[in-house]
């Protein structure tokens, strides 16, 4: 898979009230590999083919996935995909109002006024974020919390490659950034070796990228605690209260 969409995802602006998810989880990192993926068929583009809406494009993947796990899947139609955009400056008709956004406003835009989702209106317990350079806390996140929201930034290389890595001698050009973006993680192998790799979901597709990538392009990362995450046992060593007590701050 090559660049099959556009970008939006704004500049990280982190909250420092935002909680750390270390602070609340005391699970350790698996030591085998995560498909919570592949319990969905297909993925909705999400108008991200068209508009730079990446960030509510993750939210609906999020939302879909968990559904499909606890077994109550809802897909975000392209009217409320394009609705949750515009609680962030876009105003259809108007090409330069379509700006993106930034991905703790997103999360804490899901907390307090939820999302309509599939007729719904859908909000999150919680979130917490984990330091990009933690692969274990990575890991651990995708495990416990089924998904994990990221942002990148994308360089010109990745246009050509099937699995986005970092090239051996990139040049210049190469290394040209094309922009930030949201994905969703929601498949991992243990970083055992240079071909070990992350699975995230963008452009209605599934997206494999070596753990070197993201340690390269990766600028920030969050876990959701969502209701509808119920996988038997996988939130056992974490303290929700204390995350979602850590929320009042941002409400």
């Amino acid at each position: 898979m090559t660049v099959a969409g556009r970008l939006g995802r704004l500049p990280a602006a982190r909250d420092p009230r935002v909680p750390r998810m270390a602070d609340y989880v005391r699970a350790v990192a698996p030591s085998g590999a995560i498909r919570w993926g592949a319990a969905v068929a297909s993925w909705p583009m999400a108008l991200n083919d068209r508009l730079g809406c990446c960030t509510i494009a993750g939210v609906a993947h999020a939302k879909q996935m968990y559904g499909v796990i606890g077994g109550a899947e809802r897909v975000m139609s392209d009217a409320e995909v394009e609705a949750g955009y515009r609680r962030f400056g876009y105003a259809p008709g108007n090409p330069a109002s379509d700006q993106g956004a930034v991905e703790e406003d997103v999360l804490r835009s899901w907390l307090q006024d939820g999302f309509v989702i599939g007729g719904v209106l859908d909000r999150i317990e919680a979130f917490a974020s984990i330091a990009p350079a933690d692969v274990a806390g990575v890991m651990t996140g995708l495990s416990v919390f089924g998904a994990v929201y990221l942002g990148v930034v994308l360089p010109a290389y990745v246009r050509e490659q099937d699995v986005w890595h970092v090239p051996a001698a990139p040049s210049a050009a190469d290394l040209a950034p094309l922009g930030g973006h949201c994905v969703l993680a929601v498949e991992a192998e243990p970083p055992t070796g240079p071909d070990s790799c992350l699975t995230v979901v963008t452009w209605g597709a599934l997206q494999r990228v070596t753990w070197g990538w993201w340690l390269a392009c990766g600028e920030e990362a969050h876990v959701i605690d969502h209701p509808d995450w119920t996988r038997p046992g996988s939130l056992s060593g974490v303290d929700r209260a204390g995350m979602r007590a850590a929320m009042a701050a941002l409400a």
